[in-house]
């Protein structure tokens, strides 16, 4: 049986990079498991057992913008229903982005991609201003190599997905950016 912790732990790997401390993150090596990717794997997984936990369990209304899974309602049978989903995953992937409110599958992973990248982009734990300070998510920072290795090449990949309005001020900025984290999403 899957304990409360276990499920705690097991969804928040869906939503977050994780760091290694609270002061840093790690270098930004690929993981085993990604080594060992089968691009050209034709596995199919029946994702129906995670819907269904989304069905019952995630919070879309919660005040901060984010969705949510209500982990303590989450019952003993739908505990051993996701440990059992999880299973039979070869490879679970890892994202900033929002819970959405269905799995990730081949027919509709990029269009959940694109719609995870805009609103993650356009809520304040990604992108901020204080007064004329930018203050991104610091994913951005530790993973600036997959952004051209620069900061020039985050604001790219920002303005992609920003909203009208933020697009306006990402293209606007000329200060200082800074860092942040809020490490009470992974509780």
């Amino acid at each position: 049986m899957i304990s409360k912790e276990k499920l705690m732990i097991i969804t928040t790997v869906w939503l977050l990079l994780l760091a290694g401390t609270l002061a840093a993150a790690p270098k930004a090596d690929l993981w085993p498991r990604w080594k060992a990717h089968d691009p050209g794997s034709s596995t199919e997984v029946d994702h129906s057992a995670w819907d269904r936990l989304l069905d019952k369990y995630l919070v879309t209304n919660h005040p901060s913008g984010i969705n949510l899974l209500n982990y303590g309602g989450v019952n003993a049978e739908d505990r051993q229903r996701l440990e059992s989903y999880l299973d039979s995953l070869q490879e679970i992937p890892v994202s900033q982005l929002n819970l959405q409110d269905r799995a990730y599958t081949s027919e509709n992973i990029e269009a959940l991609l694109e719609k995870g990248a805009r609103e993650y982009i356009n809520h304040s734990r990604a992108v901020s201003f204080q007064g004329k300070k930018l203050v991104l998510s610091g994913i951005y920072d530790w993973f600036q190599e997959d952004f051209d290795g620069s900061e020039e090449g985050v604001l790219r990949h920002l303005r992609r997905y920003a909203a009208p309005d933020l697009a306006g001020k990402l293209e606007s900025f000329s200060g200082r950016i800074g860092y942040g984290y809020d490490w009470s999403l992974n509780e």
